[in-house]
Order: C-alpha cells, then sequence, then structure tokens
C-alpha cells in the first residue's frame, strides 16, 4: 500500500489559518462600524432635522385645521323650502337608491342586455378567481 501524502490536509489547515488571522484583522475594524463618517453625518443631520421640525411645528400652532366654534350658529334658510327637496326622493331621485345606473338603462336601453351579460361575466369571473387581476378589473369596469 502507497503512503498517502498529507499535502491536502497541511492546505486545508492553511485556509483555516489564513481565516482566523482575517477574523483578527478584521474584528477591530468591524468594532469601529458604528463610528463612520456616513453614520455620524447622518445621524447628525436627523439630530438637527428633528430639532428643526419641532421648532417649526411651534411655530405653525397657527395651523390648527379644528374649526371654530361659531359664535351665532345658523341653520340654513333653503331647508324648509320645496325647491332643494324636488332633487330627492326618499333620500336620492338620481338613482342612487335603486342603483348606480339606473340613469345609464334609461338613457341605452339597447344595450341593456350587453350590460347583464358582462355582469353576470364579471361577477361569476371574480367569484372563481378571486385574485386574479382581470377579473378584479372586470367587476370594477361595469
Amino acid at each position: 500500500m502507497k503512503q498517502q501524502s498529507y499535502q491536502p490536509l497541511r492546505f486545508v489547515y492553511l485556509l483555516v489559518a489564513l481565516f482566523a488571522a482575517l477574523l483578527l484583522i478584521a474584528r477591530p475594524v468591524m468594532a469601529d462600524e458604528g463610528t463612520n463618517s456616513a453614520d455620524a453625518a447622518y445621524y447628525k443631520g436627523q439630530s438637527a432635522g428633528e430639532e428643526a421640525g419641532k421648532k417649526a411645528g411651534k411655530e405653525a400652532t397657527w395651523t390648527d385645521l379644528t374649526p371654530t366654534v361659531p359664535t351665532n350658529p345658523e341653520t340654513p334658510s333653503d331647508i324648509g323650502e320645496t325647491t332643494n327637496k324636488q332633487l330627492y326622493k326618499e333620500g336620492y331621485k338620481d338613482g342612487y337608491k335603486e342603483g348606480y345606473n339606473e340613469g345609464w338603462k334609461s338613457q341605452y336601453p339597447v344595450l341593456t342586455p350587453v350590460k347583464v351579460i358582462w355582469d353576470l361575466i364579471s361577477y361569476w369571473l371574480q367569484r372563481l378567481f378571486p385574485n386574479n387581476q382581470s377579473s378584479t378589473a372586470a367587476q370594477s369596469m361595469s
């Protein structure tokens, strides 16, 4: 039987030693990562920005969007009139209560069957493929 060489094993030991030396050399650099110049500039800008924001917020208290309480509350004068109520019947006359496209059906009576078929197709597409973009787009188009 022939004597085997230890050359591959020495190569593995050499690689392990180089890796250990690399870690020993890189460790002080890795420990110093938190204080490099880019991070220092970032945190300086962050603190300066927060201070500027707080200062600007204190100066802009007049922009409060809460409405003031009126001193003499007045109700609108046209509530009791019938001119305002002619547009509404049991809530809305413009087709909101019956359905959004009620006015569309009266304007285009020939296309009503097409719309009904399209609504059925898009409804079943959405039911069968709920996560499909085309089925949700088809439902929203009708």
